[in-house]
């Protein structure tokens, strides 16, 4: 009787296990902020650890998990004080890649690092401001 009870409750626990495993790898958080557990669990050192330029608001951040061959992705959005100018020049301090397409209302800062992650930043203006909005993405962190 008291094997049937310990082979009961190991077999609970193995299915707990499971269970709490599936919903936390299956989980893809969208719009935290960096106090929320969701940040604690799901974001990166390394993305924890990225400048955040200029923001006028609390960065919001959003996790894709990955599906087959697609990494994980990272995204964090937020309002920028900063100008175009001093965006380009902090990021390209740091190693990033910038373009300009002509004719748009928006600027592409991209880096790979060694390990073949990509941090790929879109600055776009904001409607109705001077302001431009970040949209800062980390594929495979």
């Amino acid at each position: 009787m008291n094997l049937a009870k310990i082979v009961g409750s190991s077999i609970a626990l193995a299915i707990c296990i499971i269970w709490s495993y599936s919903v936390y790898y299956f989980w893809e958080p969208s719009g935290f902020n960096q106090n929320s557990l969701a940040y604690f669990l799901k974001v990166d050192n390394e993305v924890k650890s990225f400048p955040i330029l200029g923001a006028i608001k609390e960065p919001l951040y959003k996790v894709g998990a990955a599906d087959g061959l697609k990494r994980t992705a990272v995204i964090v959005d937020y309002p920028t004080k900063y100008s175009e100018k001093h965006l380009t020049q902090e990021l390209e301090f740091i190693d990033f890649i910038c373009r300009f397409p002509p004719q748009e209302a928006y600027f592409i800062c991209e880096k790979t690092d060694k390990q073949k992650r990509v941090i790929s930043a879109i600055f776009s203006k904001k409607k109705g401001t001077d302001n431009l909005k970040a949209n800062i993405t980390f594929i495979g962190f």
